[in-house]
């Protein structure tokens, strides 16, 4: 299973991305947001959630765990698939998503072509108890990548305070948690 890539983007089309891996294009779904992040001929790094069925071998990239980790959520839910969840993802930021789920607000999944309230309702009931802790929570922190990726390996709001708060903001987003986990663990 793929489940991270890193290359240079060679083309962009309406929802997807063609990236060059050691001379391999892999094409890569992407959600509106994630896609708006990226240019031609950049090098970029994506987390990969990969589909495969009888006729499918489909990759889905996310620019953070965290990101693939919600996609995750989204899909465990019956009835939607991958190409429904990158586009329930491509709404907005991912906390707002997020909040509009766990808020129960219909009209915000509605919104999504082919998610009627029926289905809505389902996302609702069946991420009620799968999101955790809200990210919104941490207005002290400048990136909510790093605290949503540490909230996913199990850490409290509580406990990040501080090392959300001495990691520098401007290192990789794996560097930034290395950091982050070398601060936890003293």
């Amino acid at each position: 299973m793929i489940s991270y890539l890193f290359g240079k983007i060679m083309f962009k089309g309406n929802n997807f991305i063609i990236l060059n891996v050691n001379n391999i294009g892999y094409k890569i779904f992407l959600s509106a947001n994630v896609l708006k992040k990226t240019e031609l001929n950049q090098e970029q790094e994506f987390f990969i959630f990969q589909h495969i069925g009888e006729n499918i071998n489909d990759l889905f990239g996310f620019s953070c765990y965290s990101e693939l980790d919600f996609f995750e959520k989204i899909i465990s839910v019956s009835g939607v698939g991958p190409k429904k969840a990158i586009s329930i993802l491509s709404t907005g930021p991912i906390d707002q998503v997020r909040s509009a789920i766990a808020n129960k607000k219909l009209d915000f999944l509605t919104s999504v072509p082919g998610i009627g309230k029926k289905m809505a309702e389902k996302i609702c009931f069946g991420l009620k108890d799968k999101l955790g802790v809200c990210i919104d929570d941490f207005d002290f922190c400048e990136n909510k990548d790093l605290a949503d990726s540490l909230v996913s390996l199990g850490y409290k709001r509580d406990e990040l305070g501080e090392a959300l708060k001495k990691v520098d903001a401007k290192l990789a987003l794996q560097e930034q948690i290395r950091e982050a986990l070398k601060y936890l663990g003293r």
